[in-house]
């Protein structure tokens, strides 16, 4: 056997566990099988989570618990185990000494493979299948983590740390609809009320700055009012901060109008802005812990 030949029969055996001759035919068949399959789930699920509160929001709580993951992998994710927490394929849970539940088939997801040429002479990247298993599909003990006690004030020290504008505190009244946050780009200003309970300021700040970072000329809030909706839902579950005042009942007909493709745009948008003011947030956190082995140094 070559060693794609090698390498295929490997990876089918830790798939599905049985052992045996190997079809490279057969096996290229299947994974071009299973390669169009996500190519059609990624667009069904983009189709559904336009016109479905609930099926956006399942999505939403994917892509907080892998923010690393492209969108195309989150809504595959979202629509085959929609539970999943922790991934990782049949190599990576063996060298962690766990094995793969018997019967438990795994979900697929796509990774970018090699570079080829296009009919039109531009470069595209060739996706591949590959199968993971969730933790729950493992012999690996599930272990339940105590929720972490917020410290609201640190954490809101650390969202408005890096702020792509001015902040300033205002009095609550003089706040658009007496809101917690509200940016305004005639002022170029984060306009922040204290009067507010913590969560709501969090939320709404995270919300705000998103309007912040879009501001463009020829722009209103209004443009981009869902894309800080959600991305401030994907924010408050990454810090664990309540989420029960969020609701995506009513999805905005600009949004439930367009087609799969273009609602993966609008989503990618929602992980970017979103991973853009955790790593903020990250950052602000990294930097203060640096802070006494500076005075030390001193």
């Amino acid at each position: 056997m070559s060693e794609i030949d090698l390498k295929a029969a490997k990876e089918t055996k830790e798939e599905t566990g049985v052992s045996g001759s190997f079809d490279r035919e057969e096996w290229a068949q299947r994974k071009r099988a299973e390669r169009e399959h996500a190519f059609e789930l990624i667009d069904r699920m983009a189709g559904l989570a336009a016109v479905s509160g609930d099926r956006l929001k399942s999505y939403l709580d994917v892509q907080s618990r892998f923010p690393e993951y492209s969108v195309g992998n989150a809504l595959l994710i979202t629509g085959q185990m929609p539970s999943a927490t922790r991934l990782g394929d049949f190599g990576y849970w063996k060298g962690l000494g766990a094995s793969i539940r018997k019967g438990e088939i795994g979900i697929i997801l796509l990774h970018a493979g090699k570079e080829f040429e296009k009919s039109d002479g531009s470069t595209g990247i060739r996706f591949d299948a590959k199968r993971v298993f969730d933790l729950s599909q493992t012999t690996l003990k599930q272990e339940t983590e105590p929720e972490p006690e917020i410290d609201f004030r640190a954490l809101l020290k650390a969202l408005l740390q890096d702020a792509p504008c001015r902040v300033v505190t205002e009095e609550n009244e003089n706040i658009p609809d007496h809101r917690a946050a509200w940016y305004s780009p005639g002022r170029k200003t984060l306009l922040v009320s204290g009067k507010h309970a913590a969560v709501t300021v969090f939320r709404q700040i995270a919300e705000e700055l998103v309007h912040a970072d879009l501001d463009q000329d020829g722009c209103s809030k209004e443009d981009h009012a869902f894309t800080a909706y959600c991305v401030s839902y994907l924010v408050c579950c990454r810090y664990r901060v309540d989420t029960g005042d969020f609701c995506f009942d009513d999805l905005p007909e600009s949004f439930s109008s367009l087609e799969p493709r273009e609602v993966r745009n609008v989503l990618s948008q929602i992980r970017t802005e979103a991973n853009r003011i955790c790593r903020n947030i990250e950052k602000a956190f990294a930097d203060r812990e640096m802070e006494p082995a500076r005075e030390t140094e001193r």
